[in-house]
């Protein structure tokens, strides 16, 4: 009868899972509701279904890992597999920094707050910035570059590539320069 127990690690990594798996499904439904102007495979809604999808195959991937290595788990330990792992075991969120995790959650927010302030550039700059140094990174220079860098980039997939809309900000409107971004020229860069 041990064979069909779940142990405590497998609940929570099936939990996950189905979480992993339900979320996935909802954006890539949510994704789908976008209209798209072009049929082209780098369009609005390339990145969105790509997560989505990633999202679904990997909540999966470890449900199937979870109900695998349970089977091998309880074959090795036979009537003790109730209590191998106990939840005085490190597994789930207890060891989680748990204010990193909530300053992400919060960020996102901010993020929403600052892309209608500053618009999408701006947002992402400053977003950038706080989340290196949420994740502990203090070297400033360090944090300059990739907020630079990454900000660009962002805004090159986004607005460059996808075509996506680039609102202004009900504060500061930086379309125009941020519209002077090169796109053609890296698009033909890209090409080559």
């Amino acid at each position: 009868m041990a064979g069909n127990t779940l142990r405590y690690r497998t609940k929570i990594d099936l939990g996950v899972a189905v979480v992993t798996v339900a979320v996935g499904a909802f954006f890539l439904y949510q994704s789908m509701l976008t209209e798209s102007i072009e049929n082209d495979v780098v369009g609005p809604r390339l990145v969105p279904n790509f997560i989505s999808i990633m999202m679904i195959v990997l909540g999966v991937i470890v449900g199937i890992s979870a109900l695998y290595f349970n089977s091998i788990k309880n074959s090795e330990l036979g009537t003790d597999a109730l209590h191998a792992d106990e939840p005085d075991e490190a597994f789930g969120f207890r060891d989680s920094d748990v204010l990193r995790v909530a300053g992400i959650v919060i960020m996102g927010i901010v993020f929403l707050g600052l892309f209608e302030a500053f618009g999408y550039l701006i947002a992402t700059f400053i977003s950038l910035v706080l989340m290196l140094l949420i994740f502990g990174n203090r070297n400033l220079k360090v944090i300059a570059i990739l907020s630079i860098v990454g900000s660009l980039v962002y805004n090159y997939v986004f607005m460059g590539l996808m075509n996506l809309h680039n609102p202004a900000g009900s504060l500061i409107d930086l379309q125009t320069y941020a519209e002077m971004i090169p796109v053609k020229f890296i698009r033909n860069f890209l090409a080559f």
